[in-house]
């Protein structure tokens, strides 16, 4: 079994954060949590992203 933690506020969040994370990897965590993970302004201002 696997897992991922996932702690938001840890640390500043900014816009473009995940450009370097290859795009399979991204798709597969995005899989695993059931979202979409938002990588813009607008999706740090809230710590929970559907």
């Amino acid at each position: 079994m696997k897992a991922l933690w996932i702690f938001p506020g840890q640390g500043g969040q900014r816009a473009g954060m995940l450009t370097h994370v290859p795009g399979p990897l991204r798709q597969h965590v995005e899989q695993l949590l059931g979202l979409k993970l938002l990588d813009t302004a607008q999706g740090y201002q809230d710590s929970v992203q559907l």
